[in-house]
């Protein structure tokens, strides 16, 4: 199990409005490691029915892989439809121009009935390395569940409740970082204070289910055939953090007495970029869902630096 530390400074407490906004992320924490082929994982080898064909993508004639399976039983909150208890994202590991997200993997999704797949298929077809960037082909991880509370991207609040960010601007606690955080922060900048804000108060970069999307760039709510706005679903990310994020997102027990930067690439690494995935600059795709609609579709929207 891994824990997030708690932030500096109790939102909802100090600006009582943010109480209402509060939602619930499920933070993955991927670890290498092959795990069973029917628990909750990235890439490795999955449940899929010996009698269904492995989906190949036409644009590049490329095998798709296997990005994420989760059991309802680890991550209830993913919300699956009835009769299923099993959620499965694969996606073609190139770049498409022809397919949303643009110039990213494109993606396909599963629902299923564990109990229902009577045989499993064996060696799924893998990519060539002509055929695929190898940035977009997770290695194996296993995962760790940890639910957090998040409040909106600064850019979503800018948007929808601009009297929240004054307030933000105003508030001493927010700006009144520990020591302990490697902040260029200006304190007595009000700007300084929607930084903080952003790296340590308000949403979780990295792998992730519900609460609210990460957004590198500005937002992008999709919308759907129907007319609505699609509902955020999870994150794939190139990585847990950043050097801007880690104070707050880098889980308490890889810390290592504070010495986590002075440790080799390759052990940082394995904690920072589990997967191996590099989307564009550190990019991210969010994925949204629209619940209204049957089947129920899904967006990814990718950005990176």
């Amino acid at each position: 199990m891994f824990h997030t530390p708690p932030p500096h400074v109790d939102l909802a407490r100090e600006i009582p409005e943010f109480g209402a906004l509060a939602r619930t992320t499920v933070r993955l924490h991927p670890r290498r490691g092959e795990g069973a082929i029917g628990e909750s994982k990235i890439g490795g080898a999955i449940s899929w029915p010996s009698s269904e064909e492995w989906p190949i993508c036409t644009e590049h004639d490329c095998p798709f892989v296997a990005v994420l399976q989760l059991r309802a039983a680890d991550v209830p909150e993913l919300g699956f439809p009835q009769g299923t208890d099993l959620f499965q994202l694969l996606w073609c590991p190139n770049d498409h121009e022809n397919a949303r997200p643009l110039y990213a993997p494109s993606a396909k999704i599963y629902w299923r009935r564990n109990s229902g797949i009577r045989s499993y298929l064996a060696a799924p077809s893998s990519p060539t390395a002509s055929a695929a960037q190898s940035d977009y082909i997770p290695r194996p991880c296993i995962l760790h569940p940890e639910r957090v509370i998040e409040f909106p991207d600064i850019y979503d609040l800018a948007e929808d409740r601009a009297d929240l960010v004054e307030k933000l601007k105003k508030s001493k606690a927010v700006s009144d970082v520990p020591e302990s955080y490697p902040c260029e922060f200006d304190e007595s900048d009000a700007e300084g204070c929607e930084d903080i804000y952003q790296s340590s108060l308000s949403v979780a970069d990295g792998l992730k289910v519900g609460g609210y999307p990460y957004w590198i760039q500005y937002p992008e709510w999709p919308q759907c055939e129907c007319g609505h706005r699609m509902d955020y679903l999870l994150t794939v990310a190139s990585a847990e953090f950043d050097g801007g994020t880690w104070f707050r997102w880098l889980a308490r027990e890889d810390r290592a007495n504070g010495k986590f930067w002075d440790a080799d690439f390759e052990t940082r690494r394995a904690v920072q970029s589990a997967a191996g995935l590099m989307l564009g600059d550190m990019g991210n795709i969010n994925y949204f869902i629209c619940r209204r609609c049957q089947p129920w579709p899904i967006e990814g929207v990718f950005q990176c630096s």
